[in-house]
């Protein structure tokens, strides 16, 4: 930008009346400035590769989950995954959550694994509507069809655009049809009679 010279004769006007005292407080105040922004940049640019260090060992977290599941060491994989979801952030944490709670369905525990992915759909995004779709699956799986019912209406209404959506509208349907009617009164469901 340049200054009209009306503009320029103006500013050294102002300048010739400050005195050197002036003068001298602006200079120290414009170099304490500087030097605090320099001491933030430092301090962010020591943020930033903390993060990226702590990044990178929720990373490593998860591999070593994944070698421990190769070797077939359960706990030791559990205990990565539990680092990486206490400690990640994003989609690393997100995989370990979602690791976490197969495991638990896995081995009979499958109302723990349930709450982990209901905590994981209520996030936004396309990791909540991954969570939502694991969930209503793992409901319809584990014969809980009303709850999975609940889960697939909610999953169509929160993303009817979804690529998924026809998948979810399929499986709807088929838990639909296989819905058991309520037998008239007085017919033995196991025989198909009435009773005498």
């Amino acid at each position: 930008m340049r200054l009209s010279e009306e503009e320029t004769a103006l500013l050294q006007r102002r300048l010739s009346d400050l005195r050197t005292d002036e003068l001298v407080r602006l200079l120290d105040e414009t170099s304490a400035r500087a030097d605090q922004l320099s001491r933030e940049a430092t301090d962010l640019q020591a943020e930033r590769d903390q993060l990226e260090s702590g990044s990178s060992s929720r990373q490593a977290a998860l591999d070593a989950a994944n070698f421990y599941e190769r070797l077939g060491a359960k706990d030791e994989r559990k205990a990565m995954l539990e680092i990486a979801a206490r400690e990640g952030s994003g989609p690393i944490q997100y995989g370990a959550e979602v690791s976490l709670a197969l495991g638990e369905i896995d081995t009979g525990n499958a109302d723990a694994g349930i709450a982990r992915l209901k905590k994981l759909t209520s996030q936004d995004g396309f990791l909540a509507e991954d969570a939502s779709y694991i969930l209503a699956r793992t409901l319809d799986d584990a014969g809980k069809k009303d709850e999975a019912r609940t889960a697939y209406a909610a999953f169509l209404e929160k993303w009817p655009e979804s690529a998924r959506a026809y998948k979810v509208k399929m499986f709807q349907t088929k838990l639909d049809e296989v819905k058991p009617a309520a037998a008239p009164e007085g017919v033995v469901p196991e025989i198909g009679r009435a009773h005498v």
